[in-house]
């Protein structure tokens, strides 16, 4: 039997508890409305796993019941809760805040077990008090909102409490329609629904909003376009490259600190927590244009943290705890000192042989702090697990050496966010298990996670998905630099980078065929596992093939570009020349086919948890590479 995230303390005891269809789930008089609710959803999962129907109660229990009950035991650690389970009953005992974990753990044991439950005592509790996710909900895609209860749903599961949710421009601000006018943003109503049913579920809902940096549609508008950095944003191509390197703001303008709060003061109201993330980060073009001679005059890190400080001080006079990410702070970290004292830096690293060099820098300066790694899905097709799970391993690891508050597991959406967001689910659960407890190794925790998540317990599922992205030769971040790029007489460094990152790329014809054969045979590993795989997991299976198929045909748009280019290089009256044209122009013509093909159900998969948002960007790019595949 597999407990995920694994518990502190565990002591199995003899016998079994007959759980029976006449059993009540009661509550203490003490819990909440919320522990009621909680409670509900115990119901539930306990009548879908075992057909049994039970009532809900409050008062005092009985032989044969489940007890929901609130602890008055003093000294326990933070989020601390116990589970017993005895012959004649079973106790779940903590705070208002941590039954709920007890409630996920007993659900894990009855998954598992069945109506017959082994006789245990569990007494369980977190190191780290802060356990997040980072969705980014900007960058190409807008989840639906019955994705991101779902969202939720999975969180709920693996004891993480709090969701934060990315924003550039992607939420209705009142006076910002020239910014969203051309997207699916989300709605007010639809930020407080998820507000509740978070806090429900003990999901702490964090705003978190771009305030310095990465304003790339807002500053684009002609209503702020005054307001950026570097003069004319409007005039640069609109592409996945400039997105992520440019549109800083103005700091030496008063009207741009003025427009930040407007948007904090806005939007903050929708949200119950007391903590508000204004991000200030990769401020990649900071006194390089209109603020130069502020920021010349001032030093630049002294400018940074007088426009960040304000911001900060900000979000305090609105009750809520200042939270940044660190990367910039770090070029300055005497400057630390300067920021309220309650704020929250968010060290992120996301490679796998991070060091812990940035967090002993946070830690040594005692400031609240979380750390931050990566699901590695951004920039591909399928997420890359095995850098994942090292990194964000090691970032649990140094948050614990140097007492940060919290770990923060991020999912960013970079170049149009093209992979499913449903992926994430394994390097999520790499997160929930490092931040309550200790380390275990990768096919170890695969396999437990291939057992309880997806109910496969003779092979290790998650290794077999690992292999997708490893078999991915071109990248999709790659190829969209490439054709949004590479011949873009505006920017020729660029433009070269962009080539150079397809053609000088080297793909021999025995690693290209071995990758190709290789996706071929998981996706037939994937049709057998279909029928074994929990039924509410089958759908995420076939998006894997969908990945699969993608990864396939990106690898040999990748050698098609390269066998163009070199071509070009022949001599083109030769024989061989003409031959082998003939040869590239009817393989590529079946690829365009086959990319179009495969686009429209990539489409579909992306419909189902996301709004159109920036989709058209993608299928622009596709529809100019078929067109070329056809030229």
């Amino acid at each position: 039997m597999y407990i995920l995230p694994k518990p502190a303390v565990i002591e199995e005891k003899d016998g079994a508890f007959l759980l029976n269809y006449t059993a009540y789930l009661v509550l203490d008089d003490e819990c909440s409305r919320r522990n009621w609710r909680q409670t509900q959803m115990l119901a539930e999962k306990i009548e879908e796993y075992t057909g049994f129907s039970l009532h809900l109660t409050k008062g005092q229990s009985r032989k044969g019941d489940i007890q929901i009950g609130m602890l008055h035991e003093e000294n326990n650690p933070e989020g601390y809760y116990k589970l017993l389970i005895e012959k004649d009953r079973v106790q779940i005992l903590g705070t208002e805040a941590t039954v709920l974990y007890g409630i996920q753990t007993l659900l894990q044991i009855i998954e598992q077990s069945g109506a017959l439950l082994p006789c245990l005592e569990i007494q369980d509790y977190p190191q780290l008090a802060n356990r997040g996710f980072y969705h980014d909900a900007t960058r190409g895609r807008v989840s639906k909102l019955s994705y991101l209860k779902k969202l939720a749903d999975q969180m709920m599961r693996y004891k993480l409490n709090q969701l934060q949710l990315y924003m550039e421009h992607t939420y209705l601000f009142r006076d910002f329609s020239e910014v969203w006018r051309d997207d699916t943003p989300l709605t007010p109503e639809e930020i407080m629904e998820l507000d509740d049913y978070c806090y429900d579920r003990g999901i702490e809902l964090v705003p978190s909003i771009s305030t310095c940096s990465h304003l790339y549609k807002l500053l684009r508008t002609k209503q702020w376009q005054d307001l950026c950095e570097l003069d004319n944003p409007d005039q640069e191509r609109y592409t996945g490259w400039g997105k992520q390197t440019h549109h800083t703001i103005d700091i030496s303008n008063k009207k741009s600190l003025d427009l930040i709060k407007n948007m904090i003061s806005e939007y903050r109201p929708l949200f119950r927590t007391e903590k508000f993330n204004i991000c200030a980060d990769e401020t990649f073009d900071l006194g390089k244009g209109k603020s130069k001679e502020y920021c010349d005059q001032m030093g630049l890190g002294k400018a940074y943290v007088g426009y960040v400080k304000k911001l900060c001080e900000h979000v305090l006079s609105l009750g809520c705890t200042p939270m940044m990410w660190g990367d910039v702070i770090l070029n300055y970290p005497e400057m630390l000192k300067e920021f309220p004292t309650e704020t929250i830096f968010l060290n992120w690293a996301y490679h796998s042989n991070v060091t812990d060099e940035n967090t002993r820098i946070f830690g040594d300066k005692n400031v609240k702090f979380y750390n931050c790694p990566g699901v590695s899905g951004w920039c591909r097709l399928c997420n890359d697990y095995e850098g994942a799970y090292e990194n964000i391993r090691r970032m649990a690891e140094y948050a614990k050496e140097n007492h940060a508050i919290g770990l923060l597991n991020t999912d960013w959406g970079d170049y149009y966010h093209t992979v499913h967001p449903e992926f994430s689910l394994i390097g999520m659960i790499y997160g929930a298990q490092f931040s309550w407890c200790e380390n275990k190794t990768r096919e170890e925790l695969n396999k437990e996670i291939s057992s309880l998540e997806f109910g496969i317990s003779d092979r290790n599922l998650p290794e077999l998905l690992t292999e997708i992205n490893k078999n991915a030769l071109f990248q999709w971040n790659e190829l969209c630099i490439y054709q949004e790029n590479a011949y873009d007489p505006s920017n020729l460094a660029l433009a070269k980078d962009a080539r150079e990152r397809i053609l000088k790329k080297s793909v021999e014809p025995k690693q290209f065929n071995h990758a190709q054969e290789r996706l071929l045979e998981i996706k037939r590993q994937l049709s057998r596992i279909m029928a074994e795989v929990k039924p509410e997991h089958r759908q995420l299976l076939a998006a894997y093939e969908i990945a699969v198929d993608g990864c396939r045909y990106l690898n040999q748009l990748g050698n098609s570009i390269q066998i163009r280019e070199d071509l070009k290089n022949e001599e083109t009256d030769s024989e061989i020349t003409k031959k082998d044209r003939e040869n590239l122009k009817v393989k590529d013509q079946e690829l365009a086919t086959e990319l179009e093909q495969w686009f429209y159900y990539y489409k579909r998969l992306w419909r189902s948890v996301s709004e159109e948002s920036e989709l058209s960007r993608i299928q622009a790019i596709m529809d100019e590479y078929c067109d070329y595949l056809r030229s």
